[in-house]
């Protein structure tokens, strides 16, 4: 098989003088340095979209000009410009306004509108001038603005299309060379994926100065360990390798694993040297075929993804290409692949090849094919995980529309990436077999590639932003009122009761039956109860039951879908969704909570068919505390793994991320990327960064710092896991019960904000999963919303975790709601063993004190609904702001049961409840209430006010070593001191036996 590949880059190697033309009439010279896929000669201009136009040879800062003649093809919010190193002078704008603006690490200034200067498809001149550390930028002969730089710093020069369309006439750079820009001195030059039983012909770049006839050539791995020696013919710019030249260099290739298509270098010699160097894709035709086999293996309690028989680190890989942003960024897959990351993430968006309603999949293939090979070029290692989009394109929405989402508001929209028209409905059949059958094409057709076997997982997207997250929030509507859900949820009705009797007495509504109309609820039932439950709704059951099946019927979609790529790929895929937004979600009404879907995971991880899944770190107030957004320990207990995008936004990102938890500088970027490579570990889950290909993460201490973790994680999976005394248990059948409130909001802010300050580590579960879990581990379980019970969750409980001298917390209101959604206090004593009682009398509960400091007090939003104990053999402690006691403990002959009559109080209040019950807590807390990260031997405090602190450890440690300075703190300690700066910082210390250490010490050293 032969395909056809776009060439990417090449570079002559060769020195030049003083000033030197980048482009010259409209083509590029021998000094330009670019991606072939992202540039052409057209109309007597160099025309390029995403990739950079590089100066081969880098200039002295002091003294230096840039100068050309560009255009842009359309004017609006580009962020197009001219790159001096970390300096941006862009011609458009990326934020509103479209301005002339200049950035670098210290800020922005915006300069002139755009349109001032000159309009889209019209030419323009500009110089840039550099001397004694001051910039000057003119257009147009008019001065737009200065900018201070380091002219002690070599400057690199670049052209950035961003997200325009640019038109270069002409390109010069004037200055003192001293060498090659970063990253091109080995720009590889790709042509085909190409056989080696035959001869291969080339076409190389114009600009390569061989003469032609014979010449000699080598062809050999990326590390030039094995090379082969060549004589091939150029004539006419086109080069001839003999295929007995191929097969050897591609047998040579000790690739490991053995990938059937592999990367190898190509190098001609003329005149004594290297006239040119480039990469070729060779494959083996004689190789069949097929996926590579992805696998999840649970080891010492933690899930960790093998592909190809080779275990994968923390980090799992980087995003590599983004639906309207065509940029490609080979210095940081280059870099990623240095700190051992392999993984590139690759969105495939099928919607723009369907024509006359059919899927063009040999186009679509060929699009990712050239993705892939312009990936490999720059790391012959790489693997790939493809997410693709189940999104419908306009032919097909307006030729369907009853299978449309239907929103009650009676908007024709719902925000997506294809045209911001109704898409289908979950539930709607047409879309799920045309949807299955265009992820069969893609995939049987991908299956037959020659790099078939670097693909490992694929993850079906849908659903707002493709996380599966339901349509209508942005709108502000409830859905969905289409027929197919409308039948859908019909069907769970005729299951879920006996008679139309049985469905008529649940929701108190004698008109309804399984034929009508509309069954999906209207927003005024939806909005029914009163905070937190449905308890006085006089519509009962009709938003709960409707909530429950459509997160189960959610979650049986995704595994619909995931089933379809097991069976395509005769399960070797591993498959992975955006889902199990817990915390993201909780609370998040009135249309972003339930109706997101996301609370089936407990059905989901019955599923056979799934592997993965995970999503975003919460986003509400992530710079201060973090919190993964699922329930991470619970897809061990089924071997499958929580994997979390991370897309911290750095101080490299642009300014108007700040509302998204964007750094203010590098200190911060490399506290918060601690922290969270911390929780990951200490979660047992993996990560991958997705920046939408805006290279946030391009400075080397931060990819320093990622290697190391992977480093830390290597070492880690050796070494026998030591569990938290702790576990937290989490109830997604308490959900649909619920009504967004005060009370769920003091619950979700304290779980975000304060869980890391109580300075004692835990699992977290499912309900759901109360018989996989080994209690035997744990000394305390909280069970933090587990309002609703039923007989198998009250014996379980008691069966199974009530025993072995174990403390079991309940928060506010366990096991009161019974499945009719009826208050059932029998119940709730059953499952706490202290008989309980409820009311709405008096005034709103605002505050809780704490029976351990009685000086301190909790302030928060009040809530009504308040339990109490109805036992007066309990042990009363603490108050709440009316009076009555804020928990009550008692004592069995084999467990002790504790009820903490709030939704969730704060770490003072927690951190004195595990003093009392004798958990150890590891930081003092003496200098503020910082994030502790622990994963045994390892610690972390992320502290951003710094100050002193003090960790105990709950056994000696032989050595205690601050690892990223080397720090050696101690010897034969059981707690230490430590005094952090007064800034946002996050310091790891290994804490353990010497052996242990100089396991990590020995990998740390390892370039």
């Amino acid at each position: 098989m032969k395909k056809t590949i776009i060439i990417l880059s090449a570079m002559v190697l060769s020195l030049f003088a003083f000033g030197e033309e980048i482009v010259r009439n409209g083509s590029a010279t021998k000094h330009a340095v670019y991606d072939f896929g992202c540039w052409r000669t057209e109309n007597g201009a160099f025309i390029g979209t995403g990739g950079n136009l590089t100066a081969a040879r880098t200039v002295c800062g002091d003294n230096f000009e840039v100068s050309g003649r560009l255009a842009l093809a359309r004017v609006g919010h580009t962020a197009s410009g001219l790159m001096v190193n970390d300096a941006l002078w862009s011609f458009d704008s990326g934020m509103s306004g479209s301005q002339i603006f200049v950035e670098d690490s210290k800020g922005v200034a915006n300069l002139l509108p755009t349109e001032s200067l000159f309009k889209s498809n019209e030419f323009f001149d500009f110089i840039l001038t550099g001397k004694d550390g001051l910039m000057t930028m003119k257009i147009n002969g008019r001065k737009i603005g200065d900018l201070r730089y380091d002219p002690k710093k070599d400057c690199t020069i670049a052209i950035r299309p961003w997200r325009a369309t640019l038109m270069i006439k002409s390109l010069e750079l004037k200055g003192t060379p001293v060498g090659f820009a970063v990253g091109t001195k080995e720009i590889p030059l790709l042509g085909n994926f190409t056989p080696i039983d035959r001869d291969l012909t080339v076409k190389l770049p114009q600009t390569v100065a061989v003469p032609e006839g014979i010449c000699q050539g080598k062809l050999g791995n990326a590390d030039n360990s094995a090379q082969t020696g060549f004589k091939g013919m150029l004539k006419n710019a086109r080069l001839t390798i003999p295929a007995e030249a191929l097969r050897k260099a591609y047998m040579n290739d000790v690739c490991i694993p053995p990938y059937k298509l592999r990367s190898i270098r190509l190098e001609i010699q003329a005149d004594g040297g290297t006239a040119f160097r480039g990469t070729l894709l060779l494959f083996d035709p004689a190789v069949q075929s097929d996926f590579g086999q992805g696998e999840i293996k649970v080891e010492n309690g933690r899930s960790r993804i093998y592909v190809n028989s080779r275990p994968e680190g923390l980090i799992i890989g980087r995003l590599s290409n983004y639906d309207g942003n065509p940029v490609f960024l080979p210095d940081s897959f280059r870099a990623f692949a240095e700190q051992g990351v392999n993984g590139h993430l690759v969105l495939v968006y099928p919607y723009h090849f369907i024509k006359n309603g059919k899927l063009a999949v040999d186009e679509l293939e060929n699009s990712i094919a050239q993705h892939i090979a312009r990936v490999l070029s720059i790391n012959p290692v790489a693997y790939f995980k493809i997410q693709f989009s189940l999104l419908m394109p306009e032919s097909w929405i307006d030729v369907n529309p009853e299978e449309l989402v239907e929103l009650d508001n009676k908007l024709n929209t719902v925000r997506n990436q294809v045209s911001w028209k109704r898409q289908p409905s979950y539930a709607s059949l047409k879309w799920r077999d045309n949807a299955a059958a265009m992820l069969t094409d893609f995939l049987e057709t991908v299956k037959k590639t020659p790099y078939a076997d670097r693909i490992v997982y694929c993850q079906p997207l849908y659903g707002n932003a493709g996380e599966w997250n339901h349509w209508g929030y942005h709108e502000k509507a409830f859905v969905d009122y289409s027929k197919p859900m409308q039948n859908a949820f019909r069907q769970w009705l005729r299951k879920r009761y006996s008679s139309n009797e049985a469905l008529q007495k649940a929701w108190q509504n004698p008109d309804i039956t399984f034929e009508s109309e509309q069954l999906v609820p209207p927003r005024s039932v939806r909005n029914s109860g009163i905070d937190p439950t449905r308890l006085e709704a006089k519509s009962g059951m009709w938003a709960t039951d409707y909530y429950t099946f459509f997160n189960e019927y959610t979650a049986d979609t995704i595994s619909f879908f995931a089933g379809v790529i097991k069976h395509v790929s005769n399960r070797r895929l591993l498959v992975g969704a955006y889902y199990g937004y817990f915390f993201g979600h909780y609370n998040a009404g009135p249309y972003h909570f339930q109706d997101s879907g996301h609370y089936g995971v407990g059905r989901l991880l019955q599923s056979p068919d799934i592997d993965c899944f995970g999503g975003p770190y919460i986003y509400n107030n992530r710079i201060r505390h973090l919190e993964l957004n699922g329930i991470a320990n619970s897809p061990a207990l089924h071997g499958k793994l929580w994997v979390s995008e991370e897309d911290t936004r750095t101080h490299l990102s642009e300014k108007n991320e700040i509302q998204n938890g964007a750094t203010a500088d590098l200190n911060e970027t490399l506290a918060i990327l601690k922290r969270n490579l911390m929780l990951n570990l200490e979660r047992g889950s993996s990560c991958y960064y997705f920046d939408f290909m805006k290279d946030w993460y391009r400075d080397p201490e931060v990819m320093t710092t990622l290697g190391q973790f992977q480093k830390f994680d290597q070492v880690l999976h050796t070494l026998k896991r030591r569990n938290p005394q702790v576990a937290m248990i989490f109830s997604e059948e308490t959900v649909p019960y619920l009504t967004p409130g005060n009370t769920l909001g003091i619950w979700k802010t304290a779980m975000h904000s304060f869980s890391h300050a109580w300075s004692v580590p835990y699992d977290s579960y499912l309900l759901s999963d109360l018989d996989r879990i080994d209690f035997s581990k744990y000394q305390m379980m909280i069970f933090t919303n587990c309002y609703y019970a039923d007989t198998k969750i009250v014996s379980q409980v008691r069966k199974l975790a009530a025993n072995d001298n174990r403390t079991l917390v309940f928060l506010y209101l366990p096991g009161v709601l019974n499945s009719q959604g009826e208050v059932d206090l029998k119940q709730a004593e059953d499952l706490t063993g202290i008989p309980l009682a409820l009311n709405r009398q008096g005034e709103p509960v605002t505050s809780i004190s704490s029976p351990w400091q009685k000086d301190h007090v909790y302030r928060h939003t009040p809530f009504a609904l308040k339990s109490t104990a109805a036992d007066a053999s309990a042990n009363l402690m603490g108050t709440l702001s009316d009076g009555s006691p804020a928990m009550a403990v008692k004592k069995f002959n084999k467990w002790t049961s504790v009820v903490i009559f709030h939704p969730m109080p704060d770490a003072i209040f927690m951190r004195g409840m595990f003093d009392y019950f004798k958990i150890h807590k590891y930081a003092s807390g003496q200098s503020g209430l910082d994030d502790i990260l622990i994963v045994p031997p390892l610690y972390a405090v992320y502290s951003r006010i710094g100050g002193g602190k003090r960790i105990f450890l709950p056994q000696r440690a032989e050595i205690v070593v601050e690892l990223f300075s080397g720090k050696v703190i101690g010897r034969d300690l059981y707690g230490f001191d430590h005094e952090m700066p007064r800034h946002p910082h996050c310091s790891v210390f290994f804490a353990g036996s010497i052996e242990d250490y100089l396991k990590f010490k020995s990998v740390l050293e390892q370039k």
